[in-house]
């Protein structure tokens, strides 16, 4: 598999993981809007399948938070809440491959 696919394959992992693990949704949600996070096992705990690939493949991804009205994809969403924060994921060798989750932040 080439390095594009493999940052394909795993990008759809740091999603899942990233958007929904606490402590990087705390670091996200608390974060300065743009401010860019290297996906690395040193600033938040990855799952090991996760940390694994990365590490093995030697894969580079960022996260940081955005609003919605600079967000990429916010056109094929029906109707995103208002108060929703974008978090944009991309691959650094990639920039053509980029995803974003929509979080609602808790109370």
């Amino acid at each position: 598999m080439d390095r594009r696919a493999l940052h394909v394959e795993y990008l759809a992992e740091c999603i899942a993981d990233v958007s929904q693990l606490r402590p990087w949704r705390a670091l996200l949600l608390d974060d300065v809007p743009s401010h860019e996070l290297a996906i690395v096992a040193d600033i938040a705990p990855l799952p090991q399948h996760l940390r694994s690939a990365i590490e093995t493949h030697d894969l580079k991804f960022t996260v940081r938070s955005t609003t919605l009205s600079e967000a990429r994809t916010a056109h094929e969403w029906a109707a995103p809440p208002s108060d929703c924060i974008v978090f944009l994921f991309e691959a650094t060798e990639f920039p053509e491959v980029f995803a974003e989750s929509f979080n609602v932040p808790q109370p």
